[in-house]
């Protein structure tokens, strides 16, 4: 008897020892530093159920930390961007209806505790056996004039976090959007590459809300490059592209993005940004870093803006109105003017000397502006690009290769040639696709025939000198500039010079233009100088300027592509 009552206090002693092992593996001091997933969770029958667990992580962007309550106990201050400590389910062990397997979460401000206290967060989070829930907060983007962000209420959303995942040669993915979201259009999505081999991309998009298994993707172990898309306008797509980061194989990985993308275009809320996190270890966190931001129209083709500034290339034929070129890239083609029409008969303006302002509503002025034109090519790559006269297919005056990138914008600015009419050059220009909504970003690119190096100056030919040097087939590069509603005159000279170049007498107009935040654009010197007739022709060509909207954030402070200045 005795015996078989101390082998019943050995065995019952030992479910204690287990059992105190077991419970101590979820103190707090333990999982805040981290928790090995073999020991947390197992797949494997022959051991005993675990406790489920959560914890949060704070992407609430309009606050530095947030409180966080449980079963009505304030357990610690959030850092944001970064999680709370694991907290286990009291009932793992004993699942029953006098101790529910749950929890009363509550979320709150730290330095004002009642700004949340009534808010429909206070939730009782109900726990499925056996599982780990990761927890962000959604919220609404604020707007000053109706609701201030002070007023922008989270609410909490939890998703399984599988901490298993067998070792199979592959390694999984998905994302958690953690972003502001607003009502409206906005779509979200995340591309990897490579994907299972060189050339393929894996697209992820935000996982939805569920109380069932962790739902992810599956790629190979290596580098990867991360693009993030946000659609946050009908006409607009934010992509922000992160240097590569290393996934490991048989391990799963959380993406979240935070940030307000709606309030950053308006100059309010910082960039949204990338983390990554290893399901299971928390410390494992971290943020990618953006090497580029591109504002895109549509996501997988290429914009290419073509600015014709050539004169000396005759028409064939007989001369018509607005008769110009063929560009061809590939199979695609666009048509840009030579020179405008006359405003009666046939033929081209060459000669006249009629000044129009850029309101002028003539269709001499309309005939200006298509002398720039605008294709989408679909894939990106080397692509042939030909010039020839339009309605004919001969002689052919340019032909050269160019490899474009998929999701960027190009200029392709074609050159007179002051010495001769059988031919042309060109330059291609990077457009700015990451305009700074505090910002004006303006390039200037010189393509007048017949000068050298210009100044182009601000408020007099004799004013503040905003761009020096630009020579003849020349680009700047993006000038930044603090933003203003009110119009900016601006005066182009020979360099070091403050005599107007073609500003002057009858037609002494700035060229105004508003520094308007958020906007990336250019201007396009164009034509010739007073003085300086093209010798290959009989007439004269007049200098002209056009500003080319290159890229915007906010289309409520859009500036328009418009011609600034022209003599006819």
């Amino acid at each position: 008897m005795r015996s078989h009552c101390l082998g019943i206090l050995q065995k019952q002693v030992l479910r204690l020892v287990i059992a105190g092992i077991v419970l101590s593996g979820f103190g707090t001091g333990t999982l805040i530093t981290g928790c090995k997933k073999a020991r947390l969770f197992t797949h494997l029958d022959s051991i005993p159920a675990q406790p489920s667990q959560l914890h949060i992580f704070n992407n609430f962007g309009y606050n530095d930390s947030m409180a966080l309550s449980i079963d009505g106990l304030r357990r610690e201050n959030m850092k944001q961007y970064g999680f709370s400590s694991y907290y286990p389910s009291s009932s793992a062990f004993n699942q029953n209806s006098e101790q529910p397997n749950s929890k009363q979460i509550k979320i709150f401000d730290a330095l004002n505790s009642t700004q949340f206290a009534n808010a429909i967060n206070n939730s009782i989070f109900q726990f499925l056996p056996n599982t780990s829930y990761i927890g962000i907060v959604s919220y609404n983007t604020y707007d000053t004039n109706y609701s201030p962000k002070k007023n922008t209420i989270p609410t909490l959303r939890f998703y399984p976090e599988d901490l298993y995942h067998p070792f199979s040669g592959t390694t999984g993915v998905r994302m958690l959007n953690a972003t502001a979201v607003y009502q409206g259009y906005y779509n979200i999505s995340l591309t990897l590459s490579p994907n299972k081999g060189q050339g393929t991309s894996l697209a992820l998009s935000a996982a939805n809300l569920s109380n069932q298994p962790a739902s992810y993707s599956t790629t190979q172990q290596g580098l990867k490059k991360c693009v993030l898309n946000i659609a946050f306008d009908y006409n607009l797509t934010a992509q922000l592209i992160f240097f590569p980061v290393e996934l490991q194989d048989a391990k799963n990985y959380t993406f979240i993005p935070v940030g307000d993308m709606v309030n950053y275009k308006n100059g309010k809320e910082p960039l949204p940004r990338l983390f990554v996190v290893e399901d299971g270890v928390p410390s494992s966190l971290r943020e990618l870093t953006l090497s580029n931001l591109n504002y895109i129209n549509n996501v997988g083709s290429t914009k290419v803006t073509v600015v014709n500034g050539v004169y000396n290339i005759p028409v064939p034929g007989e001369a018509n109105n607005n008769i110009g070129f063929d560009v061809r890239f590939n199979d695609v083609k666009t048509n840009v003017i030579r020179w405008p029409g006359k405003l009666t008969g046939t033929g081209e303006d060459v000669g006249l000397s009629t000044y129009f302002t850029i309101t002028d509503s003539t269709s001499a002025v309309k005939a200006a502006m298509g002398r720039v034109s605008t294709v989408n090519l679909s894939n990106s790559g080397p692509v042939s690009v030909t010039v020839t006269p339009a309605k004919a297919f001969s002689p052919l005056y340019r032909n050269f290769n160019y490899n474009f990138e998929s999701n960027l914008s190009y200029t392709l600015c074609l050159l007179p040639d002051n010495g001769t009419s059988n031919t042309m050059n060109h330059i291609v220009l990077k457009n700015d696709l990451a305009p700074d909504p505090k910002l004006f970003r303006l390039r200037i690119v010189n393509l007048m025939g017949g000068t050298t190096e210009v100044d182009v100056h601000s408020g007099s030919a004799s004013g503040t000198v905003i761009a020096s040097n630009v020579g003849f087939g020349e680009a700047t590069n993006y000038l930044s500039f603090t933003p203003t509603t009110l119009q900016q005159n601006l005066y182009v000279t020979e360099v070091g010079s403050t005599t107007p170049l073609f500003q002057t007498g009858r037609y002494d107009k700035p060229i105004s233009l508003p520094f308007m935040a958020g906007n990336s654009g250019t201007i396009y010197l164009m034509g010739l100088p007073s003085g300086k007739p093209y010798s290959g022709d009989a007439g004269f060509f007049k200098p002209y300027v056009y500003y080319q909207s290159d890229a915007y954030i906010n289309r409520n402070n859009f500036l328009q592509s418009a011609q600034l200045f022209i003599i006819l």
